[in-house]
């Protein structure tokens, strides 16, 4: 579906106003609130995949959340990389994913196997390591990408600037300064669950999508642990529960945090209830910078 507008003063026209498409509406794109689950993340991926003399074949995949300007990139090295890749992008589940339309016939075999999204395919020179990093460097006004910690992953941060080469070109007028960091993240941080791990514990999803006799909604564990007060910290027990921790300090520091609100009711009820007047900060934040808030985003404060 694609957005289309007049850029040209109908008093000055010769005619037929002039109108241009501003903006094209994919699923990995969107930010609109009336489009968008306010509980569930809505990712743009793309894959690379290169060749090195150290690695020999890398997988590079990057990830963007274009409502709240999240943005990071993997990468997958050695005999499993392609079992690695899958599972991350189950753990994801993303609305669209990019890749080149000269991928090795092997790759796109691979690639066919993820299911319940958009496969897009893209020019190869959106993936090129020259163009990628001067879309990089170009957006987020630096030298080199050793300023992103992304100039040792070359399959990682080709796969980032495709994805920034194709939110350009469906969002041609919409300025993207809402999307200010870039980071790698390494594949010993989280415990990896694979899809079939997911499905079958149900963590996220049942296996029948139909009510019950009693006409309730099927239980998933993330049914019976949301107990969040906002949209932001349901998306992120969402996260959470695809990507245990494996740290013992994490692991620690994350429960210490628990029994501190636990020992303390009084702080804990009060939280909860100056959260539950907090708008979704995350998605109106980039609703703002690309000037698509509108007056009921943003209701005008009491004055004392």
């Amino acid at each position: 579906m694609a957005l289309c507008e007049q850029v040209e003063d109908p008093k000055l026209a010769k005619g037929l106003v002039r109108r241009e498409v501003v903006r094209l509406y994919t699923p990995g794109t969107l930010v609109d609130t009336e489009f968008l689950a306010p509980c569930e993340l809505n990712y743009l991926a793309a894959l690379s995949v290169r060749s090195d003399t150290v690695h020999g074949r890398s997988i590079g995949l990057s990830v963007l959340e274009v409502s709240t300007g999240e943005f990071w990139g993997m990468e997958f090295h050695g005999p499993h990389a392609v079992t690695q890749l899958l599972n991350e992008v189950s753990r994801l589940d993303p609305r669209e994913v990019l890749f080149s339309k000269d991928l090795a016939p092997e790759c796109s075999a691979w690639i066919q196997q993820i299911v319940g999204t958009r496969l897009c395919e893209r020019p190869p020179t959106s993936f090129g390591q020259q163009s990628a990093a001067q879309t990089l460097m170009a957006h987020f006004h630096i030298q080199d990408l050793d300023a992103l910690g992304c100039a040792d992953s070359p399959a990682a941060s080709s796969a980032a600037g495709a994805v920034l080469s194709y939110l350009r070109e469906t969002q041609p007028t919409v300025p993207l300064d809402h999307i200010r960091r870039f980071t790698i993240r390494r594949n010993d941080e989280y415990m990896h669950l694979d899809g079939t791990t997911i499905r079958n514990l149900e963590l996220l999803k049942p296996f029948l999508s139909n009510e019950n006799a009693s006409g309730s909604k099927p239980t998933t564990l993330l049914s019976v642990l949301d107990r969040t007060a906002t949209a932001m910290g349901s998306r992120l027990l969402r996260q959470w529960l695809v990507r245990p921790l494996l740290h013992d300090d994490q692991i620690r520091q994350r429960l210490d945090a628990v029994e501190e609100l636990k020992d303390h009711m009084q702080i804990r009820t009060a939280l909860r209830t100056a959260l539950r007047e907090i708008q979704d900060i995350a998605r109106l934040g980039s609703r703002i910078v690309l000037g698509l808030a509108g007056p009921r985003d943003c209701p005008r404060s009491v004055s004392s």
